[in-house]
């Protein structure tokens, strides 16, 4: 390229995309002088990538490349080139990812469980690097053999499932704990401890009627926890169990960790369960509830919802409200469908299954002259076409008002899951439903300018300017941007290769770091623009609680 005249390269630079553009930029000292200096070709890249008008009559041309280098980074333009990733494994351990979890309050924290070991870890991730805070050992590790199944974190307890069995024989005398009764009679049994991470305290539960069951997913907070079980020889048995610890387990409004694993006590606990989800043993749906399986990950939304996934699906299915749960002689409470039907053109509506809102804005009113508050959500949404049965993912956005006088002024995305009135504001191309059981994951960033979808082993980021797509008038996508038939904005992903099979996703503190749990361990990626785009392993010790 260099042969060629100089102003030649600059017709080449202008007529490539941006990320060619600062690709080819960079492979030598030569073109960079030129891209920097060629004022036209700046000028046409900063007009097809989205950002805030600016005076560029008063900028020089090395002004302009800056701001032009500026918006590339905020787009993540080339970093499947540069994206760093480090995966992280210990020593003579395999994680377990179904069993794994990340902290609900903490974006840089996450509880690690491996295959046959009976403890979990609590680990930070902090700018690349691990540190083990604490472990989690079972209490009843002297007595049997033991594994994690699953583990769930609300920023005030961890609480870990076990299947124990015992080393003991009936006839051992010594073996008189109930728990360890139970395990013997039922050749293993299931338990929960639950660690508080302000105190020594280990709250510890039995599940006498699921022993044949197994856990296929958990979900903690702070007044008790729900599980979904199926049965491990009849597969159309399964139901979800809430249980409710409020009456007997007191945690605390502030958690600081510590930094050392402290002196195990434990306490039994009971609870109070209901079943909201179920069936009987013929495999039957109780109470007209129909749902396509098992339920493989749960959430609970804004305290008073409880969000179901199944199998192969991305986004939850359904939902239920559990404001006031039913006794046992009451009617499970009813199994809504998530589902919302949206306009995606002038002519064509879809029905969105949408995820609880990343991006949330509040303009607050004046109660003194009778403004209300208006507020403005963005979700991720996917909606399969019935009849052509392709897939799209869009960004819609959802809008309230209150008054002045009766708004709290709180920011809370899960109140945004409710609405039932949604716009697609932008189209996220290149996106592919996953045909796996887990389905695909999803992630937004803290400040909602990053979407990442995780599917088997492929890892999609869309830069996003959320304030933009909340703001119809905002003027910083370019018109080449948008569809001329629906408006709707039009972004393409970054696509990286995982080479490992994506389980959970998240991002963390900062908005160009994703945190993954995978088959192959725990995947730091680093989409930043001083990545090196060096893919490397670390192999870390046996875990124990300090910098690794």
């Amino acid at each position: 390229m260099l042969h060629l005249p100089t102003e030649l390269i600059q017709l080449v630079f202008r007529s490539c995309d941006t990320t060619t553009f600062f690709q080819a930029a960079y492979a030598c000292r030569t073109l960079l002088e030129i891209a920097s200096s060629s004022r036209e070709a700046i000028l046409y890249h900063l007009h097809h990538t989205p950002g805030k008008t600016n005076d560029t009559q008063s900028l020089t041309t090395k002004g302009l490349f800056g701001l032009l280098m500026h918006r590339a980074d905020r787009q993540l333009y080339g970093a499947e080139f540069y994206a760093e990733i480090k995966v992280f494994a210990v020593q003579g351990l395999q994680i377990e990812p179904r069993a794994c979890s990340f902290s609900l309050p903490n974006r840089d924290q996450v509880i690690l469980a491996f295959k046959q070991h009976a403890h979990a870890y609590y680990y930070h991730v902090r700018h690349g690097h691990l540190r083990c805070r604490r472990r989690f050992e079972s209490p009843r590790e002297k007595d049997g053999a033991i594994q994690v199944l699953q583990t769930s974190c609300d920023g005030n307890a961890v609480h870990v499932l076990h299947r124990f069995k015992p080393f003991v024989h009936q006839e051992d005398r010594e073996s008189n704990h109930p728990f360890v009764k139970q395990a013997i009679h039922s050749n293993g049994s299931l338990f929960m401890a639950i660690h508080d991470l302000d105190s020594p305290l280990v709250h510890i539960c039995a599940f006498p009627d699921h022993d044949d069951y197994e856990p296929k997913a958990l979900y903690g907070y702070r007044s008790g926890f729900a599980v979904s079980w199926q049965h491990a020889q009849k597969e159309d048995v399964h139901e979800v169990v809430h249980y409710d610890t409020s009456d007997s387990i007191k945690l605390p409004t502030s958690t600081p960790l510590p930094d050392s694993a402290p002196v195990i006590r434990t306490i039994d606990t009971t609870y109070d369960s209901c079943v909201v989800i179920g069936s009987d043993t013929n495999g039957e749906r109780a109470a007209g509830m129909e749902s396509p399986g098992p339920v493989v990950r749960l959430k609970i939304n804004d305290d008073s919802q409880l969000l179901y996934h199944y199998r192969a699906q991305t986004l939850y299915g359904g939902f239920q409200n559990i404001d006031d749960l039913p006794s046992l002689h009451q009617a499970q409470p009813k199994l809504y469908k998530n589902s919302c039907s949206a306009a995606y053109s002038s002519t064509l509506s879809l029905h969105f299954a949408i995820d609880i809102p990343f991006f949330v804005t509040h303009e607050q009113g004046d109660a003194n002259q009778g403004i209300l508050c208006h507020w403005q959500y963005l979700a991720f949404g996917i909606a399969t076409h019935r009849v052509q049965n392709w897939t799209v993912a869009c960004i819609l956005k959802s809008e309230a008002y209150c008054r002045a006088q009766n708004c709290t002024h709180e920011l809370n995305r899960d109140r945004g899951r409710r609405f039932d009135e949604w716009t697609v504001v932008a189209r996220l191309l290149g996106f592919q439903q996953a045909d796996v059981s887990h389905g695909s994951q999803v992630a937004a960033s803290s400040c909602g300018t990053r979407i990442a979808v995780a599917t088997w082993k492929t890892l999609y980021i869309w830069a996003l300017e959320p304030d933009a797509l909340v703001d119809d008038e905002d003027r910083i996508y370019p018109p080449s941007w948008k569809d001329p038939d629906s408006g709707a904005i039009e972004v393409s992903p970054v696509i990286i290769d995982l080479d490992a099979v994506c389980y959970q996703l998240r991002f963390g503190d900062r908005q160009n770091e994703l945190i993954v749990i995978a088959d192959r361990g725990l995947i730091i990626v680093d989409v930043g623009r001083k990545g090196s785009g060096v893919r490397s392993t670390h192999t870390l010790p046996y875990p124990e609680t300090g910098e690794v």
